[in-house]
C-alpha cells in the first residue's frame, strides 16, 4: 500500500502536465528560454527577499535588497550560499511553514549529510525532469525498470514495486557468489531500462566479464558518481545499453543531462548557473518554498565551448555543451569474498552530530572509520549499525572520533569519502 501511495503521489497529471512543460524548454529559442528563466528567478528572489527570514538578514547584512536586482543580470550583486549556512538556518531559509514540506537529505560525499525541504510542487517539477530524461531515451512510463543503486542493504537481495513496475536489486551483494542468482533476476524480468551507480552497473558487468556472460538491456542511466569512459565501455559490452549519464544533487539546484547525441548540457529551466575555475554557484528556478540562490557546489564543470572556456567565470546557458564533471569519485571498500562497496556515504546520511567523516582502508580484515564530531558525548552506535549492515561480518570495523586535521584531503582542500590503500599508496599531495 505505501508503495502505491508512493507512486500516485509522483505520477499523476500534475506529472504530465509538467513533463509537457520542459519538453517545451527544449524546444524554445535562446532568447525564449532567457525570457522564461529571467521571469522565475525574479519571481523566486523577490519571493525570498519578502519572506524568507534568513535571506532578509543576508541580503540585509550586505546591503541588497528586492530593488537591487532588475533581472538575472544582476544576479552577481547576491551574495553566495553554502552548505554550512543552509545546515545552520535552514528552517529561516524556508518562506512558508515546513509543516507543509518533505525533508531530504543531501548523501554528503563528505560525510557530512544535509537536511533541505521540498515542497509538494518542487518534488513533481524534479520527477517530471527525471521522467522527460528518460524519455529523450526512449524510456516510458510503465516499462519494466531495474534500479541498483542504494535503496536496499545486504540482507535483502531484491524488492519489486508492482506499481511502479521497478525491480530493485541490491548494489551491496554483487560478487562473484551471488552473481548468477542476479542474472535470473535480470533475465526474467527482461527489464528496458537499467539505473544505478556506475560503480554498481561496473561491478555487475565485471562479474559477467569474469564468468564470460552478456546481457541485452536496451538503455542505461547512471548517476551520483563521475561515469568514466571505461565503466561505460564496459557496461556496454556486458549489459548490452546504451548509457547515458545524469548529474544532479540533493539540493534540487542544478541538473546536467546528456543528449542522445552524447553531449552534455544543463537542464533548460531547471536552473541558473555560473561555472568557475573550483566550484559552481546555482540557482534552483522551482522550489519557491526553500529558495536556494547562488547556492554554491564544490564539484567543478569543464565547459567545452571555447568562449565560455577562456572565462574564469560566466553564467552559462543551458545550451552551452558541457566537457567534463569532476568532483565525484569514490573508492570502494574491498571485502574478502570479493565484493566492493561504493557510495558508503548512505552510513551516515541523516545521523546527527556528523560534520566529517572519512572511510580508510589498508587492511582485508577491518576498515577504519573517522569521525569529526561538534558532540563530545557523539552515539556511534547508529553508524556501526548500518555500516554493519553494508559490508555483513567479514571485516572488522573501528571507529575513531578525530579532529578535522585528521580527515585526509589534497593540495587543493579536496579529501574522499572512502581511501582505500590495500593496493597501493595514496598520495596526500594528489590534485
Amino acid at each position: 500500500m505505501l508503495d502505491y501511495i508512493r507512486y500516485k503521489a509522483r505520477h499523476n497529471f500534475l506529472l504530465d502536465r509538467k513533463i509537457r512543460e520542459i519538453r517545451a524548454f527544449h524546444e524554445m529559442d535562446v532568447k525564449e528560454l532567457r525570457e522564461y528563466e529571467n521571469k522565475r528567478f525574479l519571481k523566486i528572489f523577490n519571493h525570498a527577499c519578502q519572506h524568507s527570514p534568513f535571506y532578509k538578514k543576508h541580503y540585509g547584512e550586505y546591503g541588497v535588497n528586492i530593488k537591487s536586482v532588475q533581472s538575472m543580470d544582476d544576479i552577481g550583486l547576491l551574495p553566495e550560499v553554502d552548505k554550512n549556512m543552509v545546515r545552520r538556518f535552514k528552517k529561516d531559509i524556508l518562506t512558508g511553514p515546513a509543516f507543509y514540506m518533505l525533508k531530504g537529505c543531501t548523501s554528503g560525499t563528505c560525510g557530512t549529510s544535509l537536511t533541505v525541504y521540498r515542497s509538494f510542487e518542487s518534488i513533481i517539477t524534479e520527477n517530471a525532469y527525471r521522467w522527460h530524461f528518460r524519455n529523450m531515451h526512449h524510456v516510458y512510463q510503465g516499462d519494466k525498470m531495474v534500479m541498483i543503486r542504494g535503496d536496499l542493504n545486504r540482507d535483502q537481495l531484491f524488492r519489486f514495486d508492482k506499481h511502479s513496475n521497478i525491480l530493485y536489486l541490491s548494489s551491496y551483494n554483487i560478487n562473484k557468489d551471488n552473481i548468477y542468482k542476479y542474472i535470473k533476476l535480470l533475465l526474467d524480468f527482461n527489464p528496458k531500462f537499467i539505473s544505478g551507480y556506475p560503480s554498481s552497473l561496473e561491478m555487475l558487468s565485471n562479474e559477467l566479464c569474469r564468468i564470460n556472460i552478456n546481457l541485452n538491456i536496451p538503455v542505461a542511466i547512471t548517476s551520483s558518481e563521475t561515469l568514466y569512459s571505461f565503466q561505460r565501455e564496459k557496461i556496454k559490452n556486458f549489459l548490452g545499453a546504451d548509457v547515458y549519464d545524469w548529474y544532479g544533487n540533493a539540493e534540487r539546484t542544478v541538473a546536467i543531462e546528456q543528449c542522445p547525441d552524447g553531449a552534455y548540457h544543463f537542464a533548460p529551466g531547471y536552473s541558473i548557473n555560473e561555472v568557475y575555475d573550483s566550484h559552481m554557484l546555482t540557482t534552483s528556478l522551482f522550489n519557491d518554498s526553500f529558495p536556494l540562490i547562488r547556492y554554491k557546489v564544490n564539484d567543478v564543470i569543464k565547459l567545452s565551448s571555447p568562449d565560455l572556456r577562456e572565462k574564469s567565470c560566466k553564467k552559462v546557458p543551458a545550451t552551452a555543451k558541457i566537457e567534463k564533471i569532476q568532483g565525484r569519485e569514490d573508492d570502494y571498500i574491498h571485502l574478502p569474498d570479493g565484493t566492493k562497496i561504493g557510495r558508503v556515504s548512505k552510513v551516515f546520511k541523516g545521523v546527527d552530530d556528523v560534520l566529517f567523516a572519512q572511510v580508510l582502508q589498508d587492511h582485508a580484515e577491518y576498515i577504519i572509520i573517522n569521525i569529526v564530531s561538534d558532540n563530545p558525548h557523539f552515539d556511534n552506535r547508529e553508524v556501526l549499525k548500518r555500516m554493519h549492515l553494508l559490508v555483513g561480518d567479514q571485516v572488522a570495523i573501528k571507529l575513531h572520533l578525530v579532529t578535522e586535521e585528521k580527515i585526509i584531503k589534497t593540495r587543493a582542500g579536496k579529501y574522499r569519502m572512502v581511501i582505500n590503500s590495500l593496493n597501493k599508496n595514496y598520495n596526500h599531495d594528489k590534485q
